[in-house]
């Protein structure tokens, strides 16, 4: 039964990871738990719009679920959504 766990996670990192991909603007991690998809977005805080960062989270919010819905094997996985500021000058965040 584990095997199929990690083996599920991989599955929906990579099924994740494809889409957020696409999104060049800003810098994103992905990462599986056994019931959900965590997604990270980062945005550049001197260059780069908070709002633009939280508008794109709002999309994925509403497109992980459905491409997930795909799989029957994923579809009551929980999709989780963050932004991060970043300061590149390494002054904080």
């Amino acid at each position: 039964m584990l095997f199929d766990k990690q083996k599920n996670n991989l599955y929906l990192t990579l099924i994740i990871s494809n889409y957020v991909h696409g999104f060049k603007e800003f810098g994103t991690s992905v990462v599986a738990r056994e019931e959900s998809v965590l997604i990270a977005i980062y945005y550049n805080i001197n260059t780069q719009s908070e709002l633009r960062a939280n508008q794109l989270a709002k999309r994925f919010r509403f497109q992980a679920p459905i491409l997930l819905d795909r799989y029957e094997w994923a579809k009551d996985t929980e999709v989780l959504v963050s932004v991060y500021s970043w300061d590149i000058t390494g002054r904080g965040y």
